[in-house]
């Protein structure tokens, strides 16, 4: 069993302005591409191509708001079991 992250969640905020939530989370579970984007629980679409990790593309999408910095990141993980023919390989 191993566990993956599938849900990068977090906050948003800058002086003066209202936070964002901005939620990232993977379309296929155990792989960080495609996935999916909502900020303020508005769907924002699909990312897909060569991405490494849920987190690079949760930085690249609070990037895009100048001025906001992250101030709360949370991950959501599940549990993979290995399928009865991945466990003979091993």
């Amino acid at each position: 069993m191993r566990e993956v992250i599938i849900g990068v969640r977090g906050t948003l905020s800058a002086s003066g302005a209202e936070d964002i939530d901005l939620l990232v989370h993977s379309h296929n579970i155990g792989n960080p591409s495609p996935c999916h984007v909502f900020e303020n629980t508005v769907y924002r679409g699909m990312i897909g191509g060569s991405i490494a990790s849920l987190d690079q593309i949760f930085d690249l999408r609070a990037s895009k708001h100048e001025g906001f910095a992250v101030t709360q990141r949370n991950y959501y993980f599940t549990t993979i079991v290995p399928k009865p023919e991945e466990l003979e390989r091993t």
